[in-house]
């Protein structure tokens, strides 16, 4: 179990809804994932240069840099790319146009066993 610990990876949820990214943060550590948040894009970069993750969470409508934004300026980076999840209200998304590594969305609002369907493919508990 200690290799494991060493090897995972913490989840990134970026969500400006305080009370959105506490209840998330709060089911995942309940079920023993790492977990690291950014109020919005430009703080998810930034995550993104002091540690790997194993899965992002992403909303879409966020101030600052939007989670769009976020998509375009990360696929342009030239190491390897986590998988994202979208967390989206919207339903108009043109999903043609994302990148190969948003893997799934999650419409606002989503049951849990949606989110932890998702995580358990990507995470694994520390």
């Amino acid at each position: 179990m200690a290799e494991n610990r060493e090897i995972s990876r913490p989840i990134l949820v970026v969500e400006d809804i305080e009370a959105l990214r506490e209840a998330i943060t709060t089911v995942l550590k309940l079920e023993g994932y790492q977990v690291v948040t950014a109020n919005n894009g430009r703080e998810a970069l930034e995550a993104m240069y002091e540690k790997e993750y194993c899965l992002i969470l992403l909303d879409i409508q966020m101030p600052i840099m939007n989670g769009l934004e976020f998509l375009s300026v990360y696929d342009k980076q030239l190491r390897p790319h986590s998988p994202v999840a979208l967390l989206t209200a919207e339903e108009d998304i043109d999903k043609a146009s994302l990148p190969a590594f948003v893997i799934d969305f999650l419409a606002k609002p989503f049951a849990l066993d949606k989110l932890f369907r998702v995580v358990e493919i990507y995470a694994q508990p520390v």
